[in-house]
């Protein structure tokens, strides 16, 4: 039995003391790399959380498709709690999803609790910190 995967590849290089360049396989962004210095490229928790939202969207378009459900529109609000200290780290992020739609709002509960195992970042950040993910729904 095997099992698929795939494989991402992401080059940051450094442009100058404040911001670095990230280049993917058909994209290219500025990413701030000093967080005291305000820039106007996102920072790397930024991104993070950035990835996290889109990942959200992509498994709420997913699901809504395979249940024939038609989403007028989606925004994720992602907020994520920030430890400084000697060692940095993202403590705990929360998502919270504007869907527009008229579905039932049992379906719509039912869309969003598959994203507690089915999205891979979600999936990738719940083992080290916990991801409360929410929404509302707008008619």
């Amino acid at each position: 039995m095997s099992t698929k995967q795939q494989t991402f590849e992401v080059v940051v290089t450094r442009v100058d003391e404040w911001t670095s360049k990230a280049k993917g396989a058909r994209w290219e962004i500025n990413v701030g790399t000093v967080p005291a210095k305000p820039v106007d490229a996102p920072k790397p928790v930024e991104l993070l959380l950035t990835a996290l939202a889109g990942c959200t969207i992509i498994g709420v378009n997913r699901e809504a498709a395979a249940c024939e459900v038609d989403i007028e529109g989606i925004e994720a609000r992602v907020e994520g709690v920030r430890r400084v200290a000697d060692h940095p780290v993202v403590e705990s992020a929360h998502v919270h999803l504007v869907l527009y739609t008229q579905a039932p709002e049992g379906v719509v509960k039912e869309i969003v609790q598959t994203l507690d195992w089915g999205s891979t970042v979600t999936n990738t950040l719940k083992k080290s910190m916990p991801v409360e993910i929410t929404y509302e729904v707008r008619r």
